[in-house]
């Protein structure tokens, strides 16, 4: 038989602050990254992963979908 055990965390003030604050940039690039996901899902109403095969390769790598925009954290983050 295996157990679980679940621990309460009290955070200081200084902590709750931090946590917040990474939770609160974490927020907001996960909606501005599904946020252009939308955009191009209106703009061109087809999935990001099914563009039609008629479409040029170059136009391809421009859509943003979630491995492209995964790449682009590291660099968002230097910033």
């Amino acid at each position: 038989m295996k157990y679980t055990y679940q621990y309460r965390i009290y955070q200081e003030s200084s902590q709750k602050l931090t946590l917040n604050n990474w939770l609160s940039i974490c927020r907001y690039w996960y909606n501005r990254m599904l946020g252009e996901r939308f955009n191009c899902w209106e703009q061109n109403r087809f999935p990001v992963n099914a563009y039609p095969l008629i479409s040029h390769l170059p136009k391809l790598k421009d859509q943003p979908n979630y491995y492209n925009q995964k790449k682009q954290l590291p660099e968002l983050k230097k910033l």
